[in-house]
């Protein structure tokens, strides 16, 4: 396992506050509501039109199950410490996991 140098650990102390947390909170929930309501959408539309619901309306429907899941992991990664240097994340261990659950979401 790779140690931090000291050079490093004064960097990263000095700019303490370089934090992206709000970014990627904006960012996440943007990107997990967006397509929800566009789906939504859709969904109205095929009804006003009389058109039935086919295939693919239920596969983009059933495709938000993942996406929620991966905006869940997301916000809980940027919770445990995504967007701020590493020295000031609230529990590595459980800011690992999170990250892996992120990566193989």
């Amino acid at each position: 396992m790779a140690t931090i140098s000291p050079e490093e650990m004064q960097y990263m102390e000095a700019h303490a506050s370089d934090d992206q947390t709000i970014n990627l909170y904006v960012t996440c929930a943007l990107c997990t509501t967006l397509p929800a309501v566009f789906v939504a959408l859709r969904f109205v539309a095929r009804r006003r039109n009389g058109a039935s619901f086919k295939s693919d309306d239920w596969l983009i429907l059933s495709a938000l199950v993942p996406l929620a899941a991966y905006g869940g992991a997301e916000a809980a990664a940027v919770y445990y410490g995504l967007g701020r240097h590493f020295i000031f994340a609230r529990n590595l261990a459980i800011f690992a996991q999170v990250i892996t659950c992120t990566f193989l979401a």
